[in-house]
């Protein structure tokens, strides 16, 4: 299956149809605030060895990357949960790498998206 894009514009297009560019604004920022914890709550639980730490975060980070677009993030965030959920700690090393490299790419799309909003 291929991966989805990395930010789905029509998301954001339809969040700012709902509450303008405001809402889509706060919602950048709030991601753009509270998921380095959740990246770093994979990371931990990886190096750690505490798979329902991963599986937390990766639900988590999953709702967050859906609610602004960020689909590509969205779709590996919940392919670690459901292998976290099987325990398969192997998989999810090989994964994370892929994720990291999808939310740095996220976030500079939604950061790029957001000057444009600030202009």
């Amino acid at each position: 299956m291929t991966e989805p894009p990395a930010l789905d514009l029509q998301v954001i297009e339809r969040l700012n149809s709902w509450g303008g560019r405001d809402l889509v604004s706060q919602l950048i920022d709030l991601f753009i605030e509270n998921t380095p914890n959740r990246m770093e709550q994979v990371r931990s639980g990886l190096t750690s060895g505490e798979i329902q730490e991963v599986e937390r975060a990766c639900h988590s980070l999953k709702s967050s990357a859906a609610n602004l677009g960020a689909s590509q993030l969205h779709f590996l965030a919940a392919e670690m949960e459901e292998i976290a959920a099987r325990g398969d700690g192997d998989a999810l090393e090989e994964l994370s790498a892929r994720l990291e490299a999808s939310y740095e790419e996220a976030v500079e799309r939604l950061k790029t998206l957001r000057a444009k909003d600030d202009s």
